[in-house]
């Protein structure tokens, strides 16, 4: 599946707004949605707050709302994020057997601005786990690290 530069904001832009429904809950403000056919058929954002649970990150709520109404695998889809998923979630992308992966903030940028992050990328994870998954990066970054840097400075 190809999308055009409008597309990809499009999509993110959305993934934005989830990203500001998370900050409003008092969540870390991590936006996510998973698009088929050039539909959404997930969108969701980090509860770990919420849920007191440390696994409940953005990419994987928005797997398990997708596999509900699709299976457990998950082809033709891609995965639109706000951030670089952590390796946790990269893992499930692969497991999920996503198609693509749509980011803003890198790993490194977030680290750079005071996120606490694991330093292993989605590239170095998808690279080695030899799947074929294509990744684009930095879609509407700058609106995305003006976002985390308002959390960043919150705390």
């Amino acid at each position: 599946m190809t999308f055009s530069k409008d597309e990809l904001e499009d999509y993110m832009k959305i993934a934005l707004l989830e990203a500001k429904i998370s900050l409003n809950e008092g969540n870390n403000g991590f936006g996510t949605l998973i698009v088929k056919n050039k539909e959404i058929i997930a969108k969701s954002h980090d509860l770990e707050n919420i849920d007191k649970d440390p696994t409940s990150h953005a990419e994987i709520n928005a797997i398990r709302i997708a596999c509900k109404t699709h299976g457990k695998s998950l082809p033709g889809c891609v995965l639109f994020s706000t951030h670089e998923p952590c390796p946790m979630c990269t893992s499930a992308i692969i497991w999920a057997g996503l198609e693509g992966l749509v980011y803003s903030v890198s790993i490194d940028e977030a680290i750079e601005l005071g996120r606490k992050r694991i330093p292993i990328s989605s590239h170095e994870i998808i690279e080695r786990s030899n799947s074929d998954i294509w990744i684009k990066k930095g879609v509407l970054k700058n609106q995305c690290i003006k976002l985390y840097s308002k959390k960043v400075h919150e705390k």
